[in-house]
Protein backbone atom coordinates (compact mmCIF):
# COMPACT_ATOMS: atom_id res chain seq x y z
CA UNK A 1 0.00 0.00 0.00
CA UNK A 2 1.44 3.37 -1.06
CA UNK A 3 0.19 6.88 -0.41
CA UNK A 4 -0.82 9.21 -3.23
CA UNK A 5 1.99 11.56 -2.15
CA UNK A 6 4.54 8.70 -2.39
CA UNK A 7 3.34 7.73 -5.85
CA UNK A 8 3.73 11.33 -7.03
CA UNK A 9 7.41 11.18 -6.01
CA UNK A 10 8.24 8.08 -8.12
CA UNK A 11 9.72 8.59 -11.58
CA UNK A 12 7.20 7.77 -14.33
CA UNK A 13 8.98 6.05 -17.21
CA UNK A 14 7.68 4.94 -20.59
CA UNK A 15 8.47 1.21 -20.80
CA UNK A 16 10.40 1.42 -24.11
CA UNK A 17 12.37 4.51 -23.10
CA UNK A 18 16.04 4.30 -22.23
CA UNK A 19 16.14 6.87 -19.43
CA UNK A 20 15.36 10.08 -21.30
CA UNK A 21 11.56 9.83 -21.02
CA UNK A 22 11.10 10.42 -17.27
CA UNK A 23 8.11 12.28 -15.85
CA UNK A 24 6.12 12.34 -12.60
CA UNK A 25 2.48 11.63 -11.82
CA UNK A 26 0.51 14.87 -11.67
CA UNK A 27 -2.87 13.36 -10.64
CA UNK A 28 -4.78 10.10 -10.34
CA UNK A 29 -8.42 9.70 -11.36
CA UNK A 30 -10.63 7.25 -9.45
CA UNK A 31 -14.11 5.85 -9.92
CA UNK A 32 -16.14 7.04 -6.89
CA UNK A 33 -18.61 4.15 -7.15
CA UNK A 34 -16.10 1.34 -6.52
CA UNK A 35 -12.84 3.20 -5.64
CA UNK A 36 -11.03 1.78 -8.69
CA UNK A 37 -8.05 3.70 -10.05
CA UNK A 38 -8.95 4.52 -13.67
CA UNK A 39 -6.17 6.80 -14.93
CA UNK A 40 -2.83 8.33 -14.04
CA UNK A 41 -2.16 11.85 -15.28
CA UNK A 42 1.14 13.49 -16.09
CA UNK A 43 1.90 17.00 -17.28
CA UNK A 44 4.29 17.77 -20.11
CA UNK A 45 5.11 20.60 -22.48
CA UNK A 46 2.43 21.27 -25.06
CA UNK A 47 2.93 19.63 -28.44
CA UNK A 48 0.85 19.48 -31.60
CA UNK A 49 -1.81 16.90 -30.71
CA UNK A 50 -4.85 18.25 -32.54
CA UNK A 51 -6.24 14.75 -33.08
CA UNK A 52 -6.19 13.76 -29.38
CA UNK A 53 -6.15 17.00 -27.43
CA UNK A 54 -9.14 18.87 -26.06
CA UNK A 55 -8.65 22.46 -24.95
CA UNK A 56 -10.72 23.67 -21.99
CA UNK A 57 -11.16 27.01 -20.22
CA UNK A 58 -9.01 27.56 -17.09
CA UNK A 59 -10.43 26.72 -13.62
CA UNK A 60 -13.31 24.62 -14.96
CA UNK A 61 -12.36 21.05 -14.07
CA UNK A 62 -12.37 19.25 -10.75
CA UNK A 63 -13.61 15.93 -12.13
CA UNK A 64 -14.00 14.07 -15.40
CA UNK A 65 -17.37 12.91 -16.69
CA UNK A 66 -18.29 10.03 -18.97
CA UNK A 67 -18.17 12.42 -21.91
CA UNK A 68 -14.73 13.83 -21.22
CA UNK A 69 -13.61 16.81 -19.18
CA UNK A 70 -16.36 18.85 -17.60
CA UNK A 71 -19.19 18.68 -20.10
CA UNK A 72 -17.56 17.78 -23.41
CA UNK A 73 -19.19 16.31 -26.51
CA UNK A 74 -17.12 13.16 -26.96
CA UNK A 75 -17.74 9.66 -25.62
CA UNK A 76 -14.14 8.98 -24.58
CA UNK A 77 -11.62 10.50 -22.22
CA UNK A 78 -9.09 12.27 -24.47
CA UNK A 79 -5.48 11.12 -24.32
CA UNK A 80 -4.53 14.69 -23.39
CA UNK A 81 -5.97 18.10 -22.61
CA UNK A 82 -4.69 21.57 -21.91
CA UNK A 83 -6.12 24.70 -20.40
CA UNK A 84 -6.52 27.58 -22.85
CA UNK A 85 -3.38 29.70 -22.87
CA UNK A 86 -1.23 27.18 -20.98
CA UNK A 87 2.13 25.96 -22.25
CA UNK A 88 1.64 22.47 -20.82
CA UNK A 89 -0.94 19.76 -21.26
CA UNK A 90 -2.04 16.76 -19.22
CA UNK A 91 -1.81 13.21 -20.57
CA UNK A 92 -3.93 10.25 -19.40
CA UNK A 93 -2.55 6.74 -18.86
CA UNK A 94 -5.11 3.99 -18.44
CA UNK A 95 -4.53 2.40 -15.00
CA UNK A 96 -4.30 -1.04 -16.66
CA UNK A 97 -1.20 0.17 -18.55
CA UNK A 98 0.88 1.20 -15.53
CA UNK A 99 2.77 -0.77 -12.89
CA UNK A 100 5.30 -0.26 -10.11
CA UNK A 101 8.73 -1.70 -10.99
CA UNK A 102 11.16 -1.49 -8.04
CA UNK A 103 11.24 2.27 -7.42
CA UNK A 104 9.65 3.61 -10.62
CA UNK A 105 6.24 3.64 -12.24
CA UNK A 106 6.33 2.24 -15.78
CA UNK A 107 3.67 2.58 -18.45
CA UNK A 108 3.03 1.33 -21.96
CA UNK A 109 1.31 4.29 -23.56
CA UNK A 110 -1.10 7.17 -23.50
CA UNK A 111 -4.39 6.31 -25.14
CA UNK A 112 -7.91 7.55 -25.48
CA UNK A 113 -10.06 5.43 -23.21
CA UNK A 114 -13.76 4.85 -22.85
CA UNK A 115 -15.19 5.95 -19.50
CA UNK A 116 -18.12 4.69 -17.50
CA UNK A 117 -21.44 6.46 -17.14
CA UNK A 118 -20.43 8.54 -14.11
CA UNK A 119 -17.79 10.99 -12.91
CA UNK A 120 -14.17 10.24 -12.13
CA UNK A 121 -12.68 12.00 -9.11
CA UNK A 122 -9.29 13.72 -9.09
CA UNK A 123 -7.15 12.78 -6.08
CA UNK A 124 -5.19 16.01 -6.49
CA UNK A 125 -8.38 18.02 -5.94
CA UNK A 126 -9.52 15.66 -3.13
CA UNK A 127 -6.62 16.42 -0.77
CA UNK A 128 -7.91 18.93 1.78
CA UNK A 129 -11.58 18.12 1.10
CA UNK A 130 -13.81 17.53 4.15
CA UNK A 131 -14.80 14.20 5.67
CA UNK A 132 -18.36 13.93 6.98
CA UNK A 133 -20.15 11.36 9.11
CA UNK A 134 -23.63 10.02 8.29
CA UNK A 135 -25.22 12.93 10.19
CA UNK A 136 -23.39 15.38 7.87
CA UNK A 137 -21.07 16.60 10.65
CA UNK A 138 -17.63 17.58 9.40
CA UNK A 139 -15.17 15.36 11.25
CA UNK A 140 -11.93 16.19 9.47
CA UNK A 141 -10.28 16.61 6.11
CA UNK A 142 -8.54 14.31 3.64
CA UNK A 143 -4.80 14.49 4.26
CA UNK A 144 -3.70 11.71 1.88
CA UNK A 145 -5.05 8.66 0.06
CA UNK A 146 -3.57 5.15 0.22
CA UNK A 147 -3.62 3.04 -2.93
CA UNK A 148 -3.38 -0.67 -3.64
CA UNK A 149 -1.26 -0.62 -6.79
CA UNK A 150 -1.65 -4.36 -7.45
CA UNK A 151 -5.46 -4.24 -7.61
CA UNK A 152 -5.58 -0.57 -8.76
CA UNK A 153 -7.94 0.49 -5.95
CA UNK A 154 -8.15 3.07 -3.17
CA UNK A 155 -7.56 1.23 0.12
CA UNK A 156 -7.92 4.02 2.70
CA UNK A 157 -8.00 7.75 3.37
CA UNK A 158 -5.75 9.53 5.87
CA UNK A 159 -7.91 12.04 7.76
CA UNK A 160 -6.79 14.86 10.05
CA UNK A 161 -8.27 17.90 11.78
CA UNK A 162 -11.83 18.51 12.96
CA UNK A 163 -13.26 15.90 15.32
CA UNK A 164 -9.99 13.94 15.36
CA UNK A 165 -8.19 16.93 16.90
CA UNK A 166 -11.01 17.50 19.42
CA UNK A 167 -10.93 13.85 20.52
CA UNK A 168 -7.17 13.55 20.85
CA UNK A 169 -6.20 17.16 21.71
CA UNK A 170 -3.51 17.38 19.03
CA UNK A 171 -3.33 17.21 15.28
CA UNK A 172 -3.85 13.50 14.87
CA UNK A 173 -4.25 11.49 11.71
CA UNK A 174 -6.58 8.52 11.31
CA UNK A 175 -6.74 5.98 8.49
CA UNK A 176 -10.27 5.27 7.31
CA UNK A 177 -10.53 2.02 5.35
CA UNK A 178 -12.49 2.12 2.09
CA UNK A 179 -15.08 -0.31 3.51
CA UNK A 180 -16.03 2.41 6.05
CA UNK A 181 -16.75 4.96 3.30
CA UNK A 182 -20.36 5.51 2.25
CA UNK A 183 -19.67 7.88 -0.65
CA UNK A 184 -16.87 9.70 -2.45
CA UNK A 185 -17.60 12.87 -4.42
CA UNK A 186 -15.99 16.15 -5.47
CA UNK A 187 -17.07 17.76 -2.17
CA UNK A 188 -15.40 15.16 0.08
CA UNK A 189 -16.20 11.78 1.57
CA UNK A 190 -18.92 10.46 3.87
CA UNK A 191 -17.98 7.71 6.30
CA UNK A 192 -20.01 5.24 8.33
CA UNK A 193 -20.62 5.96 11.98
CA UNK A 194 -18.13 4.17 14.22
Amino acid sequence: MLSYQQIKSFPLIYDDAEGEDIRTVHDILIDPKNADIKAFVYEDSKVDTRDTEESVPPDTINHVTESGLGIQASSVLPSSFSFEGEKTQDYFINANNIWLDEEALRYTGVTRMATEQHDLISLEFSIGNPVFNEENDKIGKINDVYLDMVNKKVSSFKVSGGLWDQLFGTESKELIHIKDIISINTNGIVMKKR
